[in-house]
């Protein structure tokens, strides 16, 4: 049976590398990212300059340095004797290898003066190490049964894909400086005028999301009577509808009338549909034999 002080690290970890893609958010939306524009210090200093932009970057550094801690004593945890079976591991050994490259790829950002595509492929990782820290966070509770072949239905497992594309368009249409190039919804200033690259990125993203969203809500009602002896995976997949619901409405608002709050909260919403698409998966994939009440 695991720890408790495994189970709260790991859950710790998970709100803590939520909360970081949310501060890389921030950031990246008030124009921050070269606040500090050396690494690790800031203007050649420990401290940065009291300036906005500087130190909100210098914000965002010291919250990932910070959120670092639970990461590694996760990892030291998990390998103590009765505390991880070998899926648990298996996941605490990929978390560790992306998170070397993932350090080094934000540090290159910052001296390359942030090259958009860059910035995705940093973003593409972070979702990856957050979706391996919830299940470990999952994998965490204690009396936890096996790993149970076949308990996700393949129908989930396609929304959870989708939704990563759909993030992944996101920061590729943002990457491409397509974010508003159209104004309006649900066409594109009245039309869809195809053969701009822009136009064609941008709208790409929009149709997308909605096919994605609309198929994370028929997954759920699909899956409601299945789903009737795993009360804690339910939850999860009506909280993923819930935040579907929210997210359209800040998209459709953020394109209506742009504002920095609204951005935010677009991928604020975004990270939180894929956190809890991952959370229900993970409780699917774990045998329900033992779980606690």
């Amino acid at each position: 049976m695991p720890s408790a002080a495994f189970a709260r690290v790991s859950l710790i970890s998970a709100v803590g590398t939520y909360l970081l893609i949310l501060m890389g958010a921030i950031v990246r939306v008030t124009g921050s990212g070269l606040g500090c524009p050396d690494w690790p210090l800031c203007h050649g200093q420990w401290l940065p300059p009291l300036e906005y932009h500087a130190v909100l970057e210098y914000v965002h550094r010291t919250v990932a340095a910070i959120i670092g801690v639970p990461l590694l004593l996760m990892l030291a945890l998990g390998f103590r004797r009765g505390n991880a079976d070998r899926w648990t591991r298996a996941a605490l050994i990929a978390m560790f290898v992306l998170l070397v490259p993932q350090v080094l790829l934000g540090r290159e950002v910052v001296l390359r003066e942030l090259p958009p595509f860059l910035v995705a492929i940093h973003l593409a990782i972070a979702l990856i190490i957050l979706a391996l820290v919830i299940f470990v966070a999952v994998s965490a509770q204690r009396a936890i049964g096996a790993i149970a072949a076949g308990e996700v239905p393949t129908g989930l497992t396609a929304v959870a894909a989708g939704m990563y594309a759909v993030l992944m368009s996101g920061a590729l249409m943002r990457a491409m400086g397509a974010s508003w190039v159209c104004r309006g919804f649900p066409l594109c200033d009245g039309a869809w005028p195809f053969g701009d690259p822009l136009v064609d990125a941008h709208m790409t993203h929009r149709a997308l999301a909605i096919l994605v969203g609309v198929a994370v809500i028929g997954v759920t009602f699909a899956l409601r009577a299945r789903l009737v002896s795993r009360p804690g995976a339910f939850v999860w997949l009506r909280l993923s509808c819930l935040f579907v619901m929210l997210q359209i409405g800040v998209g459709i608002a953020q394109v209506v009338q742009p504002a920095e709050i609204l951005q935010i909260l677009h991928v604020a919403g975004g990270s939180a549909i894929w956190a809890a698409l991952i959370a229900a998966m993970a409780l699917l994939a774990r045998s329900p034999r033992t779980y606690r009440t």
